[in-house]
């Protein structure tokens, strides 16, 4: 995480590094991939809730499989155990609320860093 947020150049638009919460996990040993988000865009819209769906067709309240942002607050990052836990947004990012990142490690080069929701 040290290594990648010391060379990151978020694009245009993005905001400080320090404003997001920032979510690592690692495929395999070669690539990471992050999620950086401003914190409360894992959270529902107001006055809506999230529920899953299960086979028998009753629902459950979602789980999160992951720190939600509002309770980490910016500037706070996390090591997710695979993947499949990165966040998933559920509102709208807006003006770069969301950057993709994925980093080559022996590499050390950045494949991906892409700003979501830039206007």
């Amino acid at each position: 995480m040290d290594s990648i947020e010391q060379s990151v150049r978020l694009p245009q638009g993005a905001k400080s590094l320090d404003a997001y919460v920032r979510y690592y996990a690692g495929p395999d040993k070669e690539m990471v991939a992050a999620i950086y988000m401003l914190p409360g865009l894992d959270d529902p819209p107001r006055g809506e809730g999230c529920d899953e769906l299960r086979a028998d067709g009753s629902s459950v309240p979602c789980k999160f499989g992951w720190p939600r942002s509002a309770e980490l607050g910016p500037g706070k990052r996390v090591w997710l155990s695979n993947i499949a836990t990165l966040p998933m947004p559920m509102r709208d990012a807006g003006d770069c609320g969301i950057v993709s990142v994925v980093y080559h490690v022996s590499e050390r080069r950045f494949i991906e860093v892409t700003c979501f929701g830039a206007q």
